[in-house]
């Protein structure tokens, strides 16, 4: 059964109590009584197992909670195979006292028609508007036309009560015209036609003509020639904006490829004078070079020079006087000699 919930509707909602509904589990009814009880017995498996719906004190206060209709929904099968004998042997009782039918058979109270509801779409084909299958047939309150003349409810049959018309309203199509004149249908119980399906034009400022519905509310500043012009507008300019786009492309790559050879170029250049500087200085180097020997070759000779004229001053003064005065005018010559070769040294190695 279906856990405890109430939905019953309470005092002052205008809900008679004959039409109010308790949803209870079995439990929570016991001691009570309705006149119509409806049991949902929920357990439904290929195992057989049945729960409490085997205890009999529980399954007699199921059965005994109605006093005029009792409807019970379970799953036979289940019931039948039970586990528990004991509970098998008191479905088999209840079972074959009841009348067991392969679905929930209805009767529509307006026309006595029969149904077996059997699933959950059962409930909307057989029972479209709250009742049988049969159209209702009666004359609408609503409907505007002449008596004599008044259409019938369009609905199947369906719980009439005291006022069983008053929210429907008829849905007839009649003939009307709209605002402008133009034939339209309308539905009989409303005061508003449906839309006018005829078509119009509006002119525009550039002398053109829109057609619309005249249903539709009217355009303002836009026609069909309108729209045509705007669009080639688009399209050339996104044509125009394509070929600007393809030219800037264009134009980039070729300076790109002018940016790479005028760097090749500036790579050449300063590779050259690097050359060019390093072979200048290996010159001056070799140059420096040269001087320096050939400053050394004549620092040698003047030293010899120096030598010899020192042996023959020993050697003149070991003779005499004479000889001195020889040896030294020698010597006095020699030194003067040597200092130009230096000077000149000096002056080359400078230059």
């Amino acid at each position: 059964v279906a856990a405890e919930q109430a939905l019953a509707p309470k005092g002052g909602t205008g809900v008679r109590e004959d039409q109010m509904v308790r949803v209870a589990t079995v439990d929570n009814y016991q001691g009570e009584q309705a006149d119509i009880v409806i049991a949902t017995l929920v357990r439904s498996n290929d195992e057989g197992q049945i729960g409490f719906l085997r205890e009999p004190q529980r399954v007699n206060v199921l059965l005994s909670r109605a006093r005029i209709g009792f409807i019970l929904i379970g799953n036979s099968t289940t019931l039948l195979k039970c586990r528990n004998a004991a509970g098998r042997r008191l479905w088999e009782t209840v079972l074959d006292k009841m009348d067991v039918r392969d679905g929930l058979p209805v009767v529509c109270e307006n026309h006595k028609t029969q149904q077996l509801l059997q699933s959950k779409s059962d409930f909307v084909s057989h029972a479209t508007d709250g009742g049988c299958s049969v159209m209702c047939g009666m004359v609408l309150p609503s409907c505007r036309q002449p008596e004599g003349q008044k259409h019938k409810c369009p609905l199947r049959c369906h719980p009439l009560g005291d006022h069983p018309h008053a929210d429907v309203v008829c849905k007839a199509l009649v003939d009307d015209r709209c605002d402008k004149g133009h034939p339209v249908k309308r539905e009989c119980g409303s005061e508003t036609p449906l839309p006018c399906k005829e078509r119009v034009k509006d002119p525009c400022p550039m002398g053109h003509f829109r057609a619309r519905l005249c249903s539709e509310s009217p355009l303002q500043n836009k026609c069909d020639a309108c729209d045509r012009e705007m669009e080639r507008k688009r399209l050339r300019e996104k044509r125009a904006m394509e070929a600007a786009e393809k030219e800037e492309e264009v134009q980039r790559k070729a300076q790109e490829d002018l940016d790479d050879v005028l760097d090749s170029i500036a790579i050449e250049k300063a590779e050259a004078d690097a050359e060019e500087t390093t072979r200048r200085k290996q010159h001056e180097a070799e140059l420096a070079l040269k001087g320096l020997k050939e400053q050394r070759l004549r620092r040698r000779e003047a030293a010899v020079r120096v030598d010899e004229r020192k042996r023959e001053e020993l050697a003149a003064k070991l003779q005499g006087p004479a000889s001195v005065d020889a040896s030294s005018l020698a010597a006095t010559s020699d030194d003067e000699n040597a200092s130009s070769i230096g000077t000149l040294g000096s002056s080359a190695l400078g230059s």
